[in-house]
Formats: structure tokens, sequence, C-alpha cells
């Protein structure tokens, strides 16, 4: 998946400083100046956000929307809408990325947990130069899934209360047995 590929390029990436992007031109090259001019100013991680795609169709725009405030809602962090995962990282930064062990990751959540200083560049996305998108919608659903799911609090919490609830049965029912 996207993720573990992301992964494994990082995890390969040498150097100071680090810019991951797509290679199907969506992410502009150009920025790579406005990235190392935000790191300059102090910046460990630079990020970049889409602004709003007018080729988007409405579905695309509102699942995503829904997508964000749920992970904004059960994370408890404010995980920005619109993050590419085009951005410039500090090789101390990368390193604190690539030291958590999440198997299923949601690399922009992870980048956000990690603390470090980060700034934000906005751009506009200009229109694919070849083919078209790979990521279908059981792709997305994939990675909404893994991103819900391992970095929220919900599975936590929800084990948690099956576990009050067993022990709380449990008690009634030995409770029961022994009258």
């Amino acid at each position: 998946g996207h993720q573990a590929a992301l992964t494994a390029v990082l995890e390969f990436a040498r150097g100071d400083l680090i810019v991951s992007m797509d290679s199907d031109l969506q992410h502009p090259p150009h920025l790579i100046l406005e990235l190392l001019a935000r790191w300059k100013q102090g910046f460990d991680i630079v990020l970049t956000i889409r602004e709003d795609d007018k080729s988007l169709g409405l579905f695309k725009k509102l699942t995503s929307k829904i997508f964000y405030m749920l992970m904004r809602k059960m994370s408890g962090m404010d995980i920005r809408p619109a993050a590419a995962d085009f951005r410039l990282m500090t090789r101390k930064s990368l390193n604190a990325l690539l030291a958590m062990p999440e198997r299923h990751r949601f690399i922009r959540g992870m980048v956000h947990w990690l603390g470090f200083k980060r700034s934000e560049v906005n751009f506009v996305a200009p229109p694919r130069f070849a083919g078209k998108s790979k990521y279908t919608l059981l792709k997305m659903i994939r990675f909404a899934r893994d991103g819900l799911l391992s970095f929220s609090r919900v599975p936590l919490h929800a084990a948690l209360l099956a576990a009050d609830g067993a022990l709380g049965l449990s008690f009634l029912l030995s409770f029961g047995a022994w009258l």
C-alpha cells in the first residue's frame, strides 16, 4: 500500500533533509525552495496543504471531510485536512518517525504526533500530467480504516469497555452461582 511504500522509501533516504513527494507532478517541485526557506527559519517538518481542488467530485470531497473530522475527534489531534505526503523533514524528525514500530501506518498522523516544530505551505495541485489516480475507492476505504483503527484511541477504549463488561458479567454470574 501507499503508506508502506512511502515508509520503505523513507527508510532508504539519506541526507540531513528529506523531501517526499509523489511522482505524478501534482506535487509541484518548485515548492521545494519554499520548503527549504521554512526549514532555514527553524522548522523540522514542513508540511504542504493542498488547496481546494475544483476537479474533485462531491463524493471525494465529502468523504475526505468526514474522514478528517473523525480522525480529529478519535485521535484528539488536529490532523490537517488536505495535508499531502509532500513534506520536508529533518534527519532528526525522520529518525523519530522511523523509530515508531506501527505496522499499519498513518504517516500524516504520525508526523503530526512527533511534536517537532512544524510549518505549512499551501499549494494548488496542477492537473495530473498523465494517467489517472490508482487510489480506488477500496484503497481509500482501507487507508481510512487503517488510520482510524491504528491511530486513534477508539480501539483501546472499546477493548477496555469490553473487558469491563466481561468482568462485570463474571462477577454477576459468580455472585449468582454463590447464592
